[in-house]
């Protein structure tokens, strides 16, 4: 269960289980997108901040080893993390105000898209207009705007949508390049309307992105 928060590096905190595995991911270049598998679901909410100090002490290269434990002990929550031949443990902040994120998925049906192609078109949208990139997202292709109007370029994509809604392309190719070179070819975007969140999945994983105003 990979959880929205996950992605979102604005948000302080991270939403996750007792128990989980780290996907490989260089120390120096750590940050809250690395890839993690869920073992024990039983969620808690803990900071972002907390959780990287214990990931600083995990084993790089035993997978065994490369994992923290979170447990609950008389009310305190305690990470601890190891390579063998150190140990290392946080007394982490407890927190309990994360929203209730599970409304804000749309149900939507959903097609598969060339996760290259959309990068390209993210990318197109940022050089023509550095100060607010739009992707115009129709249900016959993708448009991007000059800072004026939406001008069509090449793309493969296709919508299951009637309408037409507009994102960030900064935002869109954050996401898009976060997308595991495994899983690009599972990419799967989904539109309601022009006015409600864009869903993103791919993997395992889902993900949003809020529509801008037309």
């Amino acid at each position: 269960m990979i959880l929205i928060g996950l992605l979102m590096r604005e948000r302080n905190y991270i939403y996750l289980s007792i128990q989980i595995l780290l996907g490989d991911f260089s120390l120096k270049q750590i940050d809250i997108s690395f890839l993690i598998t869920i073992y024990t679901i039983h969620n808690m909410i803990i900071k972002k901040s907390d959780l990287l100090r214990a990931l600083e002490f995990c084993s790089t290269d035993r997978p065994n080893l490369s994992v923290v434990q979170i447990e609950e002990r008389d009310g305190e929550i305690y990470i601890a993390s190891t390579d063998s031949y150190r140990l290392h443990e946080v007394r982490a902040e407890k927190m309990d105000n994360f929203p209730k994120y599970q409304k804000f998925f749309p149900d939507c049906t959903t097609r598969k898209q060339d996760t290259l192609d959309l990068i390209e078109v993210a990318k197109k949208s940022i050089a023509l207009d550095k100060k607010s990139p739009k992707v115009y997202l129709t249900p016959n292709g993708a448009q991007v705007s000059n800072g004026e109007k939406p001008v069509d370029i090449p793309s493969e994509y296709r919508g299951e949508h009637d309408c037409t809604v507009i994102v960030n392309g900064e935002f869109l190719l954050d996401i898009l390049k976060k997308i595991p070179k495994d899983k690009q070819d599972t990419l799967a975007i989904g539109v309601k309307s022009s006015l409600e969140p864009v869903l993103l999945t791919f993997g395992n994983d889902r993900h949003i992105l809020m529509p801008l105003k037309q």
